[in-house]
């Protein structure tokens, strides 16, 4: 009786311990993103349940003689791998006009940079410990 009590309490804490491992284990992506409806930059969508950070965030958009300028550089927070986000950025910029030129990874962090007339948006993907934060840094495309 006593080695079958054991035996459960073993087998109990090994499914605890498999089971933790799991929560801590990156994911391999595969979680569909939408389109959020609220967007602060019409033109760059952003994925849903992402909110921006006021405090590392700004943004500028002027109209002078039918010309316009815009710049900024926002930041976003979500729940969201970066191999989703990646492919979310790749659907969806395009479908708003956006050309992606290139892309590159460092160290875990993703970015791509997308063209548009003489606009260009680079989008940072950075993974953090518990969210991921997408920077989006729009400016007027220096000549080639």
């Amino acid at each position: 009786m006593r080695t079958g009590v054991v035996l459960t309490a073993l087998v109990t804490a090994m499914a605890l311990v498999m089971g933790c491992a799991g929560l801590l284990s990156p994911s391999k992506g595969g979680g569909k993103l939408y389109v959020s409806r609220e967007s602060v930059i019409p033109d760059v969508p952003m994925p849903e349940g992402f909110t921006m950070d006021l405090n590392r965030s700004y943004y500028n958009a002027s109209s002078t003689s039918g010309s316009s300028t815009r710049n900024g550089l926002l930041t976003f927070t979500g729940k969201a791998e970066p191999i989703d986000l990646l492919g979310f950025f790749r659907d969806n910029m395009p479908v708003s006009g956006w050309v992606l030129k290139k892309e590159s990874s460092n160290f875990g962090e993703y970015i791509l940079h997308f063209q548009k007339g003489v606009e260009a948006a680079d989008i940072r993907i950075t993974p953090g410990q518990f969210n991921t934060d997408v920077t989006v840094s729009l400016h007027r495309q220096n000549r080639e």
